[in-house]
């Protein structure tokens, strides 16, 4: 018994002098108002992290700054909060902080005002840059506002402010100012146009949770800048509003038109499959067009893996397999299908 406790003791010792530290990790309220208590007896500065299970960047966040001792020592001065946006408490906190995207930082000062916000996750350098600029407590937004006073016709500037008066509330000047980027570069040449309907599409569809205004966004979004990095997720968000609207027959017409106009447009036919598969649950329908999809892109990773996915709801286990095997020598850094095939080859071994 001695030996065992002895052997334990050295393995902790030498964990300890390599470096290695067990359970170091941010420690998390789950409580924001029970937050704010403390921030205000402690004088402290509060970190309110918006998170989901089934965002890739929330869980990317967590395992670089959350669970680390970096993130431990860079959080020290905070008060922490992390809120699952999937919840009844996390659908609150969404609704009063206008949480358009995931994840988000919140930062607070002990008063409950917001200092600012960290929207999105880039690298733990690119995190620990952003969150030293508020360390202080400064808030960005009183400069940016004379900024854009002197310059108003300034797209980044209009953006900037506009984002940030939106989200803390003031909802009619935050929408004023993201409709003149809009207005001011119908040719997006700033970059900020898509970047502007993508937060009001957002805001609707998201906080408000009124899809028939953020339809009107999305719908604008993906006709005018397909090309967009916001192109295709707009197609996704204009779906849902459809589905929201009871408004399936609509969608449908519509998706036909755009791939009659845009026969060789691949994402095309993976969006009308995905309308097939979970809107219309018709999987030979969504089969048929993820298909043809596969014939103008072969190496489509996101068809291949639909294509698995139908195949498997269609108890047709081989074909499934073999289309993820595709897709696992297209992708084979990619643990998770490692994985999922080898689940379908035991499905397809005890069938």
């Amino acid at each position: 018994m001695k030996a065992i406790k002895l052997v334990c003791m050295l393995v902790v010792f030498l964990l300890l002098i390599s470096g290695i530290y067990m359970f170091s990790e941010v420690k998390f309220i789950n409580n924001v108002e029970k937050a704010l208590s403390i921030a205000t007896k402690e004088n402290k500065n509060i970190f309110m992290a918006v998170t989901a299970e089934w965002c890739p960047y929330c869980q990317k966040m967590k395992k670089e700054i959350f669970e680390t001792e970096f993130g431990e020592k860079l959080l020290k001065d905070f008060i922490c909060v992390e809120v699952d946006f999937d919840t009844s408490y996390g659908q609150k906190i969404k609704r009063k902080y206008r949480i358009i995207s995931l994840p988000t930082v919140v930062l607070l000062a002990p008063s409950g005002k917001e200092i600012d916000r960290i929207i999105g996750y880039a690298g733990k350098e690119w995190f620990e840059k952003l969150l030293k600029k508020y360390t202080k407590g400064k808030d960005p937004l009183p400069e940016l506002q004379k900024k854009l006073e002197k310059d108003l016709d300034n797209p980044e500037l209009l953006f900037e402010v506009g984002q940030r008066v939106l989200q803390r509330g003031d909802e009619k000047k935050g929408i004023e100012l993201l409709t003149r980027i809009i207005d001011l570069d119908p040719e997006n040449s700033s970059d900020y146009t898509d970047n502007a309907l993508f937060v009001l599409g957002r805001y609707y569809s998201r906080v408000k949770e009124n899809p028939e205004k953020g339809l009107k966004y999305w719908k604008e979004l993906f006709l005018k800048y397909p090309e967009s990095d916001y192109g295709q997720g707009a197609l996704s968000w204009m779906l849902r509003a459809y589905r929201d609207l009871n408004k399936l027959d609509d969608a449908e017409n519509f998706l036909k038109n755009e791939l009659k106009n845009k026969p060789e447009n691949s994402y095309l036919y993976f969006s009308i499959a995905y309308f097939y598969l979970n809107y219309r649950k018709d999987l030979n329908k969504a089969l048929s067009y993820a298909k043809e999809g596969l014939k103008i892109d072969s190496e489509n990773l996101s068809l291949l893996l639909l294509i698995a996915n139908i195949n498997e709801k269609l108890k047709n286990y081989p074909e499934a397999v073999k289309i993820l095997e595709k897709a696992v020598k297209l992708k084979p850094e990619d643990k998770s299908l490692k994985e999922k095939l080898e689940e379908l080859k035991k499905q397809l071994r005890h069938k």
